[in-house]
């Protein structure tokens, strides 16, 4: 093998010399590739059926004039040729013994456009582990390579932790070169390790020493925040959509029947007027409208909390609102303090909202300005679904 190397070699040596004097050609990028390919494809060597280990360091060797033009592209050059041989390595199956390297020299008795490759194996060496101890807190890692490292509270500490149950400087880790040891440094609240108290400690490995506030603890009264805040905010969306379920719906009417001898004062059920107005008192003054007018003389409920309470209308202005002094007293949280007023004018009565919040109903349309109100006409103020008769 070693007499049909060497004949190669001169062969290729002859070959680029002829060519190179012929042509005087330079060298690219892609001759330097070729030539690897061809020299890690002559020292592939089969070393078992799953196996072809191939040379791992390849030497190119290039004229003066190519090495001085191609130099300025580095280890871009080197990084693309490396790329071509480990696509060209693994479609062949081959398989190095070490990291592939690829240098570039010049060399003075090779002419332009000549080029050599020498290849060797070079197993992958394995540097000798020193081992240094490390802690790990907050997602960092510290190196503790000092003799003596301090952790604590304030700046001077060699690792300042911002926890308020930590001393200003709290703990020490203690490092020969082959032993770890823990020391209190007279903390407030104390170094455990394991969950004991230390003063002072060999450290195994993978101790867990804990000092200052208690994490866990801290973790579980931030979830109980959290469920407690999301907890007031259902109960909020729930109460909105309550009263905005109320509202949508209040705008029912149930239909009642109401006899028509019906008392001519204000009365309420026994499940709850907050207050009866009677005005079979009222003054002398006060205009009364006779029964054999045609103009509605009652306010009828037939709708609501109050269904079938009625209001004589013998006076010139009644007031409807949730205030106390209302003329009709509706307690409902929809209704304003003063909500509307109904009010007698020559042609019969007219219906006004008093700038409410939630607005004054006739017939299904809510109102602006005052509008004249006829019987049977329905008004709804909040719940309550009045009408006027006769």
């Amino acid at each position: 093998m070693g007499l049909i190397e060497n004949f190669e070699r001169r062969l290729e040596r002859f070959v680029n010399g002829a060519f190179s004097k012929a042509f005087k050609s330079q060298i690219q990028p892609v001759e330097i590739s070729s030539a690897i390919k061809a020299k890690m494809d002559t020292g592939a060597a089969v070393v078992d059926r799953e196996r072809i280990l191939a040379p791992n360091s390849y030497t190119v060797k290039l004229s003066q004039a190519d090495y001085a033009r191609l130099r300025p592209l580095g280890q871009d050059l080197v990084a693309d040729v490396k790329k071509q041989l480990l696509a060209h390595a693994k479609k062949q199956r081959y398989q190095f013994s070490g990291e592939l390297v690829i240098e570039v020299e010049a060399l003075s008795t090779l002419a332009l456009g000549q080029l050599q490759v020498t290849a060797s194996s070079v197993a992958a060496q394995v540097s000798e582990v020193t081992w240094s101890p490390a802690l790990d807190f907050g997602g960092k890692r510290y190196l503790l390579a000092k003799p003596r490292t301090t952790i604590g509270r304030d700046a001077s500490a060699d690792i300042q932790v911002n926890d308020s149950g930590l001393s200003r400087v709290h703990f020490a880790i203690n490092w020969d070169g082959s032993t770890a040891t823990l020391e209190d440094l007279g903390s407030t609240n104390g170094t455990k390790l394991a969950g004991r108290l230390v003063k002072s400690q060999t450290l195994p490995a993978d101790s867990s020493i804990e000092a200052g506030r208690d994490q866990r603890m801290s973790e579980l009264a931030l979830f109980i925040v959290r469920a407690g805040f999301l907890l007031v905010l259902w109960l909020f969306i729930l109460s909105i959509i309550s009263i905005i379920r109320a509202d949508l719906f209040s705008t029912r009417v149930f239909s009642q029947v109401v006899e028509k001898n019906t008392p001519t004062t204000l009365s309420a059920p026994t499940t709850g007027l907050t207050s009866v107005v009677d005005f079979s008192s009222a003054p002398e003054s006060a205009t009364v409208v006779s029964a054999m007018n045609s103009l509605p003389t009652r306010l009828v409920v037939i709708a609501g909390p109050l269904l079938g309470t009625e209001l004589v209308l013998d006076r010139r202005e009644i007031r409807i609102g949730r205030a106390p002094n209302s003329d009709f007293v509706l307690d409902d949280d929809y209704v304003s303090s003063q909500h509307a007023r109904i009010q007698k004018v020559d042609e019969g009565w007219q219906l006004q909202d008093l700038n409410s919040t939630n607005g004054t109903y006739v017939d299904g349309s809510r109102i602006g300005a005052p509008v004249a109100i006829k019987a049977e006409m329905q008004i709804r103020i909040g719940k309550t679904t009045f009408e006027l008769r006769g």
